[in-house]
């Protein structure tokens, strides 16, 4: 027991002789998993704050909806019919409103009108030359200039530039009518039907009041 306290003595002596970077150093326990996680959620949050980008939301696929341009009122007809610059504003026109009618066809060719913005027709336009090109737009601009505010206008047989509102009745040579949209259609053929009904009724009625009246038998 003696010899054992004696060499416990020694070896605490000799211990305490060793510098102190000498030393082995316990290393300490690691951190949670737990604290690592909540760090780095701490992290990306601080991350996100100081990102300048404005944050956008993505669209899911199909929910993009197809944006298409407004038609002209249905039902509503232009009375009188216009035309005009690039700066006349297109919808149905009246005799108050002058806008600029876009849908217009030729009751001669039966061809859509065509309008082309901040253009005239150059002189060398000619019947022959939309005769072989109409409808097709890129052949067509060759025959246009650029100038500012004018709008050309054409069909296959008959073409047309102009700056102010212009009512289609000054223009004789211009076989364009506004043309018909679906809805006008049908409450038109429902007007035509309606009277045709009644037209029906009151000969039933006439032919009724032609008969001669029918005398009771005597008994």
């Amino acid at each position: 027991m003696t010899s054992q306290k004696v060499r416990c003595e020694n070896l605490l002596n000799c211990v305490a002789k060793v510098p102190e970077d000498e030393k082995i150093s316990v290393p300490k326990p690691k951190q949670p998993i737990s604290s690592v996680s909540e760090d780095i959620d701490a992290l990306l949050e601080e991350l996100r704050e100081e990102d300048p980008r404005p944050k956008t939301e993505l669209c899911p696929k199909g929910s993009q909806v197809e944006k298409k341009l407004p038609p002209q009122s249905a039902g509503r007809k232009c009375c009188p019919v216009y035309v005009g610059g690039s700066s006349v504003t297109n919808g149905v026109g009246t005799a108050t409103s002058k806008r600029s009618c876009d849908q217009l066809r030729c009751i001669s060719c039966d061809f859509k009108v065509l309008m082309f913005d901040d253009c005239e027709w150059d002189p060398s336009c000619d019947y022959l030359f939309l005769r072989n090109n109409m409808p097709d737009r890129e052949k067509l601009r060759t025959k246009l200039k650029k100038r500012r505010s004018l709008r050309a206008y054409a069909c296959q047989c008959s073409w047309f530039s102009t700056l102010e509102p212009t009512d289609l009745r000054d223009q004789p040579q211009l076989k364009w009518q506004e043309e018909q949209n679906d809805g006008a259609a049908e409450e038109e053929e429902e007007d035509e039907e309606n009277n045709s009904r009644s037209g029906r009724a009151l000969g039933i009625v006439g032919s009724l009041q032609l008969l001669p009246p029918v005398c009771p038998e005597e008994n």
